[in-house]
């Protein structure tokens, strides 16, 4: 019997792969790799990865780690906290997590105290996803806006 749900969330982690490499493929970095589902190892464990983006800009490389959630519930704070042990293994890395139906209170006070960006991407939602006659989608992702944030007050104030 074929596993539909492993092959739905393994869909979902190449959504936010496809997604984040447009990003990549645009001109103003020099983009070394973008990688989806790779074991890499770190400082003191080897973790398997969901989407890895090292790039390049002014000559300092740069690495982003990409967690991925397609569930049916909001992620809480632990699993922000599982997340937070694997960048942390990655020494100077950034973390992006992405989830299809959001984040719990805590789990959004948690990234934004330790510099973890959030997105949610539901490709269920109309308003997320247009399908056109000969079968393109086209979706968007948007940035979660964190109270507190010195650079979201600014925006929130512009809204």
């Amino acid at each position: 019997m074929v596993n539909t749900r492993h092959r739905t969330w393994r869909s979902y982690e190449s959504v936010v792969q496809g997604i984040f490499q447009l990003l990549v493929d645009q001109d103003s970095v020099h983009n070394i790799r973008v990688d989806h589902n790779v074991t890499l190892q770190g400082k003191s464990e080897t973790h398997q990865i969901d989407v890895y983006w090292k790039f390049e800009m002014g000559g300092v490389p740069h690495e982003t780690i990409f967690q991925a959630k397609h569930w049916r519930k909001a992620v809480d704070k632990g699993e922000l906290l599982k997340f937070k042990a694997v960048i942390d293994d990655f020494p100077g890395s950034a973390g992006v997590f992405v989830t299809k139906k959001g984040y719990q209170r805590g789990a959004r006070e948690y990234a934004e105290k330790h510099g973890i960006t959030l997105y949610q991407l539901d490709e269920s939602q109309p308003h997320n996803v247009k399908i056109s006659t000969l079968g393109w989608a086209q979706g968007w992702i948007s940035l979660m806006h964190l109270c507190g944030s010195p650079k979201n007050e600014k925006r929130g104030a512009q809204d």
